[in-house]
């Protein structure tokens, strides 16, 4: 789990009702309902463990109200969903390390521009992107991380790579010539790649290990030939022996235009 300092907590975040059993450690995070506020310091969020059962939760002196920023620091997954609106019903689903934020009732996941970025950020880059390419930014990034995820799981870190989408819609990985030395001549060479082949593409990725500072993260620079450019963070940390990889929540921000600038 990355490290709750890789982002500041919440100013104002306010007071949410938490199982006991999250709290004590018994169980982790996996439920997340929001309601309407009750009091003024009440920000409406329910949190529940995977161990809650419905017998558990009706005994009221088996939850307690607490800080939400305290909740962040057991799961700082929960950071991503401060501020969603009320109604929202939520599972953080644990696949082989990798964590997921998805809709309780459909299954579906969280879209990325829902979940908490800053402000000036938040939503625009679907706002004003076409179907077809929120389409190809999604796939391309469904592609990169469960590579990137699978080659930090087995290798403990990761080599710089991309991936595009071209005009015939297909997707696929790339990698430079392994003789490049260091990760920024790796990534310049991929990028170099991509721009010589821009009229071919619809979309690209570059992908890199890299320390933020507080953990390492996976971090994926998504582009489109229509102009949206974002920067996926993915935290992730190992256990002590490295035999163990954990990913947190992802972020993202806008990124800057290479392939098509």
């Amino acid at each position: 789990m990355t490290d709750p300092t890789d982002r500041p907590l919440l100013p104002g975040a306010g007071a949410c009702l938490v199982s006991r059993n999250v709290l004590s450690g018994a169980g982790r995070v996996r439920w997340m309902v929001r309601e309407f506020s009750q009091v003024a310091a009440d920000n409406g969020w329910r949190i529940f463990s995977e161990v809650d059962t419905e017998e558990y939760l009706h005994d009221a002196a088996n939850l307690e109200v607490v800080d939400f920023n305290r909740v962040c620091e057991i799961e700082p997954a929960l950071l991503d969903i401060w501020d969603l609106p009320v109604g929202s019903d939520l599972e953080l689903v644990r696949d082989g390390g990798r964590l997921s934020l998805v809709d309780t009732a459909t299954g579906a996941p969280v879209p990325l521009d829902h979940l908490h970025v800053p402000a000036p950020h938040r939503g625009s880059w679907r706002d004003t992107t076409s179907e077809q390419a929120q389409d190809d930014l999604d796939e391309l990034l469904d592609v990169v991380l469960t590579f990137a995820d699978e080659q930090v799981a087995r290798a403990g870190a990761l080599a710089p790579f991309g991936a595009s989408v071209d005009t015939d819609g297909a997707a696929a990985l790339a990698a430079a010539d392994p003789t490049s030395a260091g990760s920024e001549t790796v990534l310049a060479v991929l990028r170099d790649g991509f721009r010589s082949r821009a009229g071919a593409l619809r979309a690209v990725a570059v992908v890199a290990d890299v320390r933020t500072a507080d953990s390492d993260a996976v971090r994926v620079e998504l582009e489109h030939r229509e102009g949206t450019c974002l920067v996926v963070l993915q935290p992730y940390s190992r256990s002590r022996l490295r035999k163990k990889v954990t990913f947190g929540a992802m972020s993202v921000s806008v990124g800057e235009r290479h392939t098509w600038a």
